[in-house]
């Protein structure tokens, strides 16, 4: 994405300020990772009837990497057009956003935000939907964990006794990928619900941007 700061759009004849040129930014941001994770998990759910473990291995490697880099760009987001993360003041460094992990960075959100409650079941709900989100995100988080920590694939079998699968290796079934593909989705649910109730700087089409990029679920239309 390619932003220029500093050029009024109703500036109809594309000249600038007098001596505002040197104050022009140019900020090109890329989407990569994000996008290309979402393609491949994509790609995969084409085939879901044809997976091996490899590809469960690497459908649950990618999904993870969509919501790990998903949620940090946009807590980034977040965090730095506010100007303050909990107690600390960021300024404009996006890098103090980037020290904490993207678990760390939910709970600030939901704890530090300030939520406009309609109803006393919109409270109720929000402690029931905190609960939750807690849960499926360290879930959610374990099969990566165990894949990438280098836990052993394998299965163990003794003499005269039934072989024994390692517990990397019983994560690699398709069961088990439809069951992230819950969470992914319920994650996403509840974050929405948040955010929804949550008092921003930002404007609803912000908001609404910021939701198509980095918390968006429609990659995952193949798995249905």
């Amino acid at each position: 994405m390619l932003q220029f700061k500093g050029m009024s759009p109703s500036n109809s004849d594309n000249k600038f300020p007098s001596g505002e040129v040197s104050k022009i930014k140019v900020k090109i941001t890329s989407n990569y990772l994000l996008v290309s994770n979402r393609r491949r998990c994509r790609e995969l759910l084409k085939r879901k009837n044809d997976w091996k473990e490899r590809d469960v291995a690497e459908f649950l490697i990618a999904l993870h990497l969509v919501m790990e880099i998903g949620l940090n760009s946009f807590y980034r987001q977040i965090f730095t057009k506010e100007g303050s993360l909990g107690r600390l003041d960021l300024g404009e460094s996006e890098e103090s956003a980037d020290e904490l992990h993207f678990l760390d960075k939910t709970r600030t959100f939901l704890v530090w935000g300030r939520f406009n409650w309609q109803t006393d079941k919109d409270k109720e709900d929000a402690v029931k939907k905190h609960r939750r989100l807690k849960k499926n995100l360290i879930e959610f988080s374990a099969p990566r964990n165990r894949l990438l920590h280098g836990q052993e694939v394998s299965v163990s079998a003794y003499y005269g006794g039934q072989p024994v699968a390692s517990k990397a290796k019983k994560l690699l079934t398709v069961k088990k990928a439809e069951e992230q593909i819950s969470k992914f989705q319920q994650i996403i649910e509840d974050l929405n619900f948040f955010l929804d109730r949550r008092e921003s700087v930002l404007n609803e089409q912000q908001l609404k941007k910021l939701r198509y990029r980095f918390l968006n679920t429609g990659f995952l239309s193949s798995a249905n």
